[in-house]
């Protein structure tokens, strides 16, 4: 074969698989849309297989929504065989309505066959929603133990916040890591701004009396008018000294005596023995494994549920 001709069909061999790895047209499709996508990222979606279309599109939709979604976590949810169309529309009509639906909420609903659409539709408004336009508001307690305070969580604890939770290593558990303090402000920004709401998240923080410095911070989400589920994050600094514990215990306490709530559920990583240890101290059982049940920053991973019920608690 002569030369020239073995050259040009290296050439059109390397432009095939080139074209074919990389779909231009829907990368000209995210950049006209405002989504920042590379080639490498799209080269990389082509390989592991996942559904391309689906994820430009949801992630334009996302964008014009400002749902805040990710590539990453699109792929991830699309790679386990979900709906991304169902979830992505969903919560944009979630939004809509005033309804809060997380992305993992959503995720969750869809891989149990849940239509989200019509689950919007049919789901009454918002609690939080009608409590605020009635004035039936209830703000958070301070709570006080022998080394620190507990009160809900400000915009001014930002930089404090940021410090300790956007250490990697030591919160490789956790489901949310800011990378910038941008990414901690959104984060306060979205905290329900009304306590003991059905079906909302709020954040508490841990104040060290004698430094009088945010220590760490502790989630509760109200999952019904009875049901709640907590999580804790400790700044490193002061891990070991029984300071989660504390704040822990002084919490359930005010949970079950003053709110009068029926039980109260922490979902760990398995992995993450530390509070798994810590909880069963407390009297938690375990009731629950999910294998591969929670989508963290892209990886599928398994979940414990431990719960305890008030009749439980001394």
């Amino acid at each position: 074969m002569d030369s020239t001709v073995f050259f040009y069909i290296i050439i059109a061999a390397f432009a095939f698989l080139f074209l074919y790895y990389v779909p231009w047209l829907l990368w000209i499709v995210t950049l006209v849309s405002g989504v920042n996508i590379s080639l490498t990222e799209m080269v990389l979606m082509r390989i592991r297989k996942s559904p391309m279309s689906q994820i430009v599109k949801g992630l334009i939709e996302s964008h014009k929504a400002n749902l805040g979604l990710k590539r990453e976590e699109l792929e991830a949810f699309g790679l386990a065989d979900g709906n991304i169309e169902n979830v992505v529309h969903g919560m944009i009509k979630a939004k809509q309505s005033g309804l809060k639906l997380s992305f993992q909420e959503a995720c969750q609903a869809d891989l149990n066959g849940v239509d989200l659409l019509q689950m919007v539709k049919e789901k009454p408004v918002n609690t939080q929603v009608t409590l605020l336009a009635t004035g039936e508001t209830m703000e958070a307690p301070q709570l006080e133990t022998q080394r620190f305070i507990i009160r809900a969580i400000e915009l001014t604890d930002k930089e404090a916040l940021f410090a300790y939770r956007s250490d990697a290593i030591t919160n490789q558990y956790q489901g949310w890591i800011p990378k910038t303090l941008s990414d901690v402000e959104a984060f306060i920004s979205k905290i329900s701004t009304t306590f003991n709401v059905p079906d909302t998240w709020f954040q508490l923080a841990i104040i060290e009396k004698e430094s009088e410095q945010l220590i760490g911070d502790l989630g509760i989400h109200f999952i019904d008018e009875e049901q709640l589920e907590f999580g804790c994050t400790l700044s490193k600094d002061f891990q070991g000294k029984g300071y989660a514990r504390e704040a822990i215990q002084v919490l359930i306490n005010y949970l079950f005596k003053e709110l009068d709530k029926h039980r109260i559920i922490a979902s760990i990583d398995p992995a993450n023995k530390a509070s798994i240890k810590l909880v069963e101290h407390l009297g938690f059982r375990k009731e629950a494994h999910f294998v591969e049940s929670i989508c963290i920053n892209g990886q599928w991973v398994d979940d414990v549920i431990y719960a305890l019920l008030k009749r439980e608690w001394s």
